[in-house]
């Protein structure tokens, strides 16, 4: 999964892209790394909680999500 932070909200890559001027579909991960996604990790299983809410961070080249309670 790929995805990238625009203001602090994540936004999960999906199978069409905007690259430059050109609209690329089934994107490779070149293109994808060429247009601002990165590779996420998911660092943590959700807990069992109704407040939990992801957190995404970028670090080292990659989106990492964790959670937070509430």
């Amino acid at each position: 999964m790929y995805g990238k932070l625009i203001n602090g909200k994540f936004v999960s890559a999906t199978s069409r892209i905007i690259l430059g001027n050109r609209q690329i579909i089934n994107p490779t991960e070149a293109d994808l790394l060429a247009a601002g996604y990165l590779p996420v990790e998911f660092a943590t299983t959700m807990p069992v909680s109704d407040t939990a809410q992801p957190v995404y961070t970028e670090q080292n080249g990659k989106i990492v999500q964790t959670w937070s309670e509430g």
